[in-house]
């Protein structure tokens, strides 16, 4: 007798791939495997497996978007751009005559991290 699990579902964000082993689509032993779309991440197990009583062996993953933390604030900086999503960018300027010293922009990478490192900001501030 030829054991079929159900069809496992798809996973948002994600791009599936389905390994048949048997005759069936979705036989016993058959593998299904998910991969995260650029910008998201994979939260559980990339792949399931048909079991020979006719469940997936687990849980579908779930593809989560990368989120950079929110940047720190450098003393007398202000900070332009409020999105954390995969390429945002956020924009430092200094209050005042002061300068920015250090990267004036910062992307947020597939990591979950800024690009380039905090700029700090340098000079004196104007006295009227």
């Amino acid at each position: 007798m030829v054991v079929n699990c159900t069809e496992p579902g798809h996973v948002e964000d994600s791009v599936r791939q389905v390994l048949s082993e048997g005759p069936g689509r979705y036989s016993f032993q058959t593998v299904v495997s998910y991969r995260c779309n650029p910008g998201y991440y994979l939260l559980g197990t990339s792949a399931l497996s048909c079991q020979g009583d006719g469940t997936w062996d687990r849980t579908l993953p779930k593809c989560l978007l990368v989120l950079c933390d929110r940047p720190s604030m450098p003393p007398y900086a202000q900070i332009s751009g409020d999105r954390r999503t995969v390429g945002s960018v956020i924009r430092f300027s200094c209050i005042g005559q002061r300068t920015v010293i250090g990267n004036t922009t910062r992307t947020c990478q597939l990591d979950g991290q800024w690009s380039g490192s905090l700029p700090h900001c340098s000079g004196k501030a104007t006295c009227w």
